[in-house]
Formats: C-alpha cells, structure tokens, sequence
C-alpha cells in the first residue's frame, strides 16, 4: 500500500468518523471498521484508493524543431540554440516540482500528510488519544510519518480476535425455532469467516449444518450421499419451501 494511498484511506476513516453517532468512542468506531480488516481494506481501497501511483506531475518533454531542407548554417544555430533553452527550461521546472515533493489535491505530499494526520489525532478525543499515548509512549505526533503513525492505529485500536473461541461459537451454533435453513446456513458462514479454515471452510459449513438442523428427516436426507456445498444447501431449500407449501395447502383444505 504506498502513502498516497493510505492518506486517501485515513481521510475516509476520519469522514466516517465525523459522520457517525457522536455518542460512540473512536474506539468503537475503530474496532468496527478493523474487525476482518483485510475485507475491510479491500473495500475501502475500492472506495478511496482510486489514485494512480504517486508520479510528480511533469510538463511534457519538449520537443526538438525540424530542420528545414533549405536551412542556412545560421537558421541551424539558432533553432539548436531555441531547442537548448527550452530543454534547459523543462528540466528546471522539472526540478522545481520535485523539490515541491508529490502533489495530492494540489497540495504537497508532506502537506496533506500532515494534515491528514493531525485531523485522525484530534478526532480521537481525549479518551482515544490518552489510549493512543498509554500504548505509544514515546511518540511525538508532530515529528512522525503518517505511515508510521497509521500502523500505530492499527496495533492500538484494531479488535484482537481469539480464533479458538471463534471457533467454538461456529461448532456450538444450532439452528433457532424461528430460523429459517438460508438464514442458519447464512449465519454459519458468516461465523466461518473469522475461523480461519482456509480451503475447508465450504465443506466444514457444509457438514455443520448438517448436523445442527432441527429436522431429523431432512438430515437424514442430506447423509445419504457426500453432497457440494452448494447442492446441500439446494436441497435443504426445496425442501423447507415444500414443507411449507404443504402447509398452506393443508390449511386452505380446512377452510373450505
């Protein structure tokens, strides 16, 4: 991630920041926005990141006259002479927009750097920042890179997860009375999510579900052949939506 793009990133958090419930702590904010934080980053970088890589922004090269056919050893020196002072003026401009540093809005690298840092900082509040400094003891805000500053975030504020207990809330999940089949296998994938399962995490979902369904035919069902992913969750689909036409069926026959 180069440091365009993370002051792009940090003003996105400070908007979202700004736009929420003053009654909520950065703290919370934080955690909420650095829960998963590779997905999390994966969106906003669709979101904010829409910048090239940081070039400074040149003038074209200039580019030499043509001789003419006809041309007199005097016209030849002075169109070499022209060509020579305007190469002579494009490098010193060029070298006037490096020395500026990258621009961001036309501002100077440095500049929103700056800026951008000191606005995260004061909208920690006194609470965050008393956090910040407790964790980061020997920063000095004023002297840091924003990259640096960013990371140290990150390590104080980002929600550290406990993958064995995560994993225990996706074994011990059962399917609620009032819960439908998608809605259990959704929940169940969203708790996969934070497990760490790697390749197996379809086919872990798959056999959870399974077994953690509250109807004993439909599992019965669903054992009699090593079903996909996918093809498990079909199934258990059409037949909660036959179940339930059944039932409609059933109860229009009582009425009439």
């Amino acid at each position: 991630m180069n440091p365009i793009c993370k002051i792009f990133f940090a003003a996105g958090v400070v908007f979202a920041i700004l736009e929420g419930s003053a009654a909520r702590t950065l703290e919370g904010y934080w955690m909420d926005m650095t829960d998963d934080l590779g997905e999390q980053i994966d969106t906003y970088e669709k979101l904010f990141f829409q910048c090239p890589e940081p070039t400074p922004n040149f003038p074209p090269e200039p580019i030499p006259e043509v001789a003419g056919d006809t041309e007199t050893q005097s016209i030849t020196n002075t169109r070499i002479a022209r060509d020579n002072k305007a190469m002579a003026e494009w490098q010193n401009e060029c070298r006037r927009i490096e020395a500026r540093g990258y621009t961001v809005n036309n501002m100077s690298w440095r500049e929103a750097s700056e800026r951008v840092r000191s606005l995260i900082y004061m909208s920690l509040g006194q609470y965050g920042r008393s956090k910040y400094h407790l964790n980061n003891p020997r920063d000095r805000i004023h002297e840091m890179d924003f990259p640096t500053f960013y990371h140290h975030l990150l390590t104080t504020f980002a929600t550290r997860r406990n993958t064995t207990l995560d994993r225990i809330g996706l074994f011990s999940r059962n399917q609620k009375s009032n819960e439908t089949l998608e809605q259990f296998h959704g929940a169940l994938t969203m708790l996969a999510v934070r497990c760490d399962l790697g390749d197996r995490e379809a086919t872990i979902v798959r056999d959870i579900f399974i077994w953690k369904i509250n109807n004993e035919d439909l599992r019965r069902r669903l054992c009699e052949e090593t079903l996909t992913p996918n093809r498990t969750l079909e199934i258990a689909q059409s037949w909660e939506q036959g179940r339930h036409h059944a039932t409609m069926l059933n109860a229009t026959s009582v009425v009439e």
